[in-house]
């Protein structure tokens, strides 16, 4: 996954936040961010989401390798994307998880 560095002080290599204006006009906010707490431990993602920039709520995910956490981020983009989310930052700026949602957002328009 060239996305993922595996840099033993490096903890958080992909950012990407989602957003949405509600019908009350109010702003939905949706977070992912990886994790690995050191070189030998397993992977992770936390995601985090409220309304408005507030105190929201927080859910961990780990994994036993890479592979299922792609999988998984997959899903939960799709997801968002399908119910009206909208990436405005990933960091790095182009990576395999922004190109998809690049991708998804596309497909949902069209």
């Amino acid at each position: 996954m060239p996305f993922i560095c595996r840099k033993a002080d490096t903890f958080t290599e992909m950012f990407l936040a989602l957003g949405k204006i509600n019908k009350d006009g109010g702003f939905q906010y949706y977070y992912l961010h990886d994790y690995q707490g050191t070189l030998f431990s397993r992977p992770g993602v936390t995601a985090i989401w409220g309304r408005n920039n507030g105190a929201g709520r927080q859910k961990n995910y780990t994994f036993d390798n890479y592979n299922e956490m792609i999988s998984k981020l997959s899903r939960i983009l799709k997801k968002r994307i399908e119910s009206g989310y909208r990436m405005f930052y990933s960091y790095p700026r182009e990576s395999d998880l922004s190109t998809l949602v690049e991708t998804l957002e596309k497909r949902e328009v069209s």
